[in-house]
């Protein structure tokens, strides 16, 4: 590598370890919902209630900082032209990974939680418009410019 060149890959593994702690603890915390609305005694409680408001706001702060890592590498990657099927597979990942989210509210519904249920679908339409405002848009941006 020349001396006019950036070595970036340290950062990149910084950025790959970031993205493994935050899968980690996104994984956990929707484990946690889970087990939780399982073993709860009185999911419908107040106290219950807000718990697992709590921990779905951490599973979208997460899955949002996760997106976010995960496209702000590409900045200091070489990447291989725009073509149709990486195109189609970056939208089926976004789609699938938000879908996630989505079965937080639906568990919610399953459970008679209608309350919590609308108002955590409410944090994940936020989450996911901000996260196609803040980080697809301007990650498809950026692969049109590399690209032409």
């Amino acid at each position: 590598m020349s001396r006019n060149e950036k070595d970036y890959s340290d950062y990149i593994q910084h950025s790959s370890n970031i993205s493994n702690f935050l899968s980690l603890v996104y994984g956990f915390v929707f484990t946690a919902i889970t087990i939780l609305l399982t073993q709860l005694s009185a999911p419908s409680s107040l106290q219950s209630q807000i718990i697992l408001f709590f921990l779905t706001v951490l599973f979208n702060v997460y899955r949002y900082l996760l997106d976010w890592n995960l496209t702000m590498t590409t900045h200091y990657c070489e990447m291989p032209p725009l073509r149709r099927e990486i195109t189609i597979f970056n939208r089926v990942l976004f789609i699938s990974g938000n879908l996630l989210g989505s079965a937080i509210v639906l568990m919610f519904f399953l459970w008679n939680l209608v309350y919590l249920a609308l108002v955590s679908g409410v944090v994940y339409l936020l989450r996911v418009a901000l996260s196609y405002v803040f980080i697809i848009r301007p990650f498809q941006k950026h692969r049109r410019k590399l690209s032409s």
